[in-house]
């Protein structure tokens, strides 16, 4: 999955949420957090990869039943 972030400035702070991939209930392993920057003629990239996995329950949304 991937997330847009946009540029920030030397010094400057942000904070991304997405949704988890939970179509069914049960646990999900979640991380490492991956950064990756490159150039805009995608020549040069930088990846770096910050903490480690943790398992995480997921929880549908629930669905109404049909009706008979």
């Amino acid at each position: 999955m991937t997330v847009p972030v946009l540029r920030l400035g030397p010094a400057k702070v942000t904070a991304v949420h997405y949704p988890l991939p939970t179509l069914r209930r049960g646990v999900v392993t979640v991380g490492p957090l991956r950064i990756e920057r490159r150039d805009p003629l995608d020549l040069i990239r930088s990846r770096r990869e910050y903490g480690g996995t943790r398992p995480v329950w997921g929880h549908p949304a629930p669905v109404p039943p049909n009706p008979l």
